[in-house]
């Protein structure tokens, strides 16, 4: 019985917290790094390893001709924005030829091109062979909601 008792102990310590909004929930995104846009199943394996994978919906591609984009549906989320922010530094990193992302929540649309990301960050973050460096880059600059509504007011 002590066994039993310890074993669950063990075993319930061992689950992983939940993501926060802007934690790829893999170790393994870089993988993926110079997937094209064209490569749907590429692209869907990225994308359910992103945050809010689990309210992932539906994948548009928009590649007939440059500039290269696709449109993401997701189920509603807390923080759509942040999300946004979080799937679109990584989808940029990792698709070299995307140029344009749509993100639609519910009701709620909200597209980000390349350029705009980038000027926002102050740095061209794709060159990065470090996910732990991705990822504290994306959560410092989603902190400030100020910066963050910022970002979707510049086009």
């Amino acid at each position: 019985m002590r066994y039993l008792f310890v074993m669950v102990l063990l075993l319930s310590g061992c689950t992983s917290p939940p993501a926060t909004p802007t934690q790829a929930p893999t170790n393994e995104l870089l993988l993926y790094r110079n997937t094209l846009i064209g490569d749907n199943s590429q692209v869907l394996a990225i994308i359910y390893d992103l945050p809010e994978a689990r309210n992932f919906l539906q994948l548009e591609l928009h590649t007939t001709e440059p500039p290269y984009g696709a449109h993401l549906m997701y189920d509603e989320v807390t923080h759509p924005k942040i999300v946004s922010i979080a799937n679109a530094t990584w989808l940029f990193t990792l698709v070299p030829n995307v140029d344009s992302l749509q993100f639609t929540f519910d009701t709620q649309s909200y597209t980000l091109t390349r350029e705009q990301l980038m000027s926002w960050y102050g740095k061209d973050v794709t060159a990065s062979t470090n996910e732990a460096d991705i990822q504290l880059l994306i959560d410092a600059y989603t902190a400030d909601p100020v910066e963050v509504d910022a970002l979707f007011e510049t086009k």
